[in-house]
């Protein structure tokens, strides 16, 4: 009885570590994939559809039975996260670390290589998750 209980407030911790798991990853492909958010809101739109996911949870069926954020949230979500454009530093992916400063030569993001070309990024597909 105590478990059934406590089952929202474990699946609230969780949510919330879900989440911090979404802004994390948001931080650390950001300047490596040329649009972040919508990358990332096509690949929870991708999950969704393939773990068929009910699209409007209530908040109650949410509170109490959902240990990760709902796909909606999640895409809202990843759609709206941008420090950089507010002009404020990510709150888990601060700089670079320590003795490896950019340089104006390693400045930017650098595409995949092969035979001697670089390789265009493009964002996440279904197909790619087949």
């Amino acid at each position: 009885m105590l478990l059934f209980l406590a089952t929202p407030v474990f699946n609230s911790v969780s949510r919330y570590y879900e989440h911090q798991a979404d802004q994390y990853g948001l931080e650390v492909i950001h300047g490596l994939v040329p649009d972040v958010q919508l990358s990332a809101a096509q690949a929870f739109q991708i999950l969704g559809e393939r773990s068929l996911d009910y699209p409007y949870v209530g908040k109650l069926a949410e509170f109490w039975a959902w240990d990760h954020p709902t796909i909606r949230d999640r895409m809202i979500f990843v759609q709206t996260y941008d420090p950089w454009g507010e002009g404020k530093q990510p709150e888990f992916v601060r700089g670079s670390p320590a003795g490896s400063e950019p340089t104006s030569q390693n400045n930017a993001a650098q595409a995949p290589v092969r035979n001697g070309q670089p390789t265009p990024l493009r964002a996440v597909t279904a197909s790619d998750l087949r």
